[in-house]
């Protein structure tokens, strides 16, 4: 069973600590500060319950100089188009470019190609105050640099391990929480990863300035029936007469 509750209001507050005297563990993922500003933190529900197991989940820990930075991105702005891709039977983009923007002003840039015959590179870059790091998806072997120049002398680790399929590690890990009856829960996680995806290709597609909270409550439905439908169903798209599938065109297409 679920419920909604809106703890900014002292209503939703009052049914909070109400059901607080009841529960055995308290899961939030606001961010340092907030669950005090409602009256909902540890120390304030302790109180009415001792025994209650208060769990606080945030993006950079309830300490340190990064605790108040909120976890995903703000919002974002991108392009996109297709150059080359002019008799693919598809919908996708061949390059996309995404700017995201944090609260406290942190920006994260992402881009992508699918045109042959390019310089390739499936990974991420990531710079800090110090230095640098190469890692993601498509990087077998992580590396971090003592400097923003990325070259064998300024590394200070490496991955060491035995080669591995990072895929099959995952679902090894997986199988093996569930066959051992192990806590192994990486959905929001993923679901949050997954959406800033998402609203990446949303901004390209459009050519607009989407925030998170703009895009999750978009109403715009890619596949209408998608519940219902079967192997007989008809298509939620179509080809035209000439065997093309309709394009976003920024500037036109609504994603909200």
């Amino acid at each position: 069973r679920s419920m909604t509750c809106d703890i900014a209001k002292p209503q939703g507050q009052a049914l909070m600590r109400e059901l607080v005297a009841h529960c055995d563990v308290f899961i939030e993922n606001f961010k340092v500060g907030d669950m005090a500003r409602y009256g909902l933190d540890a120390a304030s529900l302790l109180a009415i319950n001792p025994r209650l197991v208060y769990c606080s989940v945030t993006g950079f820990g309830q300490t340190g100089p990064y605790s108040d930075r909120a976890g995903y991105d703000y919002a974002v702005q991108g392009m996109g188009g297709r150059q080359t891709r002019s008799k693919e039977a598809d919908q996708l983009f061949d390059h996309y470019g995404a700017e995201y923007t944090f609260p406290d002003g942190t920006r994260l840039f992402a881009q992508a190609r699918h045109i042959s015959n390019c310089f390739d590179f499936f990974g991420d870059v990531i710079h800090g105050t110090k230095g640098c790091a190469v890692l993601g998806e498509g990087i077998t072997k992580p590396l971090l640099y003592s400097s923003h120049l990325q070259k064998s002398e300024n590394v200070i680790w490496k991955y060491q391990g035995a080669p591995c399929n990072h895929y099959q590690v995952e679902h090894d890990l997986l199988f093996d929480a569930i066959r051992n009856d192990k806590p192994y829960n990486e959905t929001e996680r993923s679901a949050k990863s997954c959406f800033t995806a998402i609203m990446g290709r949303m901004a390209c597609e459009s050519g607009q300035v989407l925030t998170w909270d703009e895009a999750l409550a978009s109403e715009v439905v890619l596949a209408p029936g998608l519940e219902t439908m079967t192997f007989d169903s008809k298509p939620p798209v179509e080809p035209d007469a000439s065997g093309h599938y309709p394009i976003a065109m920024p500037g036109q297409t609504k994603v909200l």
